[in-house]
């Protein structure tokens, strides 16, 4: 079975994709402009991170499957009916988490910060689905329908 390289991914997709494209955090991904991050992926790190024992870790970890969890909330509630900008009415918690993923990124902690790295890497394709609401917001259907 062939890996997930860059040509591959081109060759199967092609070089003009337009649809959106759900990804984990693979790099070759990022050639897409039209691109979503699966939150599953990233709450399953932030959780890791939130069960360790180095409290600043776990504080960055807890903060970061919070907002995720806000967001989701508010992106379920933008598909129920009208809606602000999300981007807008979220702004100052996004703010705050980039900080503490630009401090994180430092830290000694591997998981912490490559956790970090990874929001501030994919921070578009993160969050984009608070532009689009009616976009998934993780690839769990179409990676269960793949399993035997």
């Amino acid at each position: 079975m062939p890996g997930r390289t860059k040509e591959i991914i081109a060759n199967l997709l092609g070089t003009d994709y337009q649809g959106w494209l759900m990804s984990d955090g693979y790099t070759v991904y990022r050639d897409y402009q039209r691109r979503l991050r699966c939150w599953a992926h990233l709450l399953r790190k932030a959780q890791g991170l939130k069960e360790g024992l180095n409290q600043p870790i776990r504080v960055f970890g807890s903060h970061a499957q919070e907002l995720l969890e806000t967001l989701m909330d508010a992106v379920y509630a933008a598909r129920e009916g009208p809606h602000g900008e999300l981007p807008i009415i979220h702004a100052q918690r996004l703010a705050d988490s980039r900080t503490a993923c630009q401090q994180m990124q430092g830290s000694s902690y591997d998981k912490a910060h490559a956790l970090a790295v990874e929001f501030l890497n994919d921070w578009e394709a993160i969050f984009a689905v608070l532009q689009h609401p009616h976009l998934p917001l993780t690839n769990n259907e179409p990676e269960r329908a793949l399993r035997h």
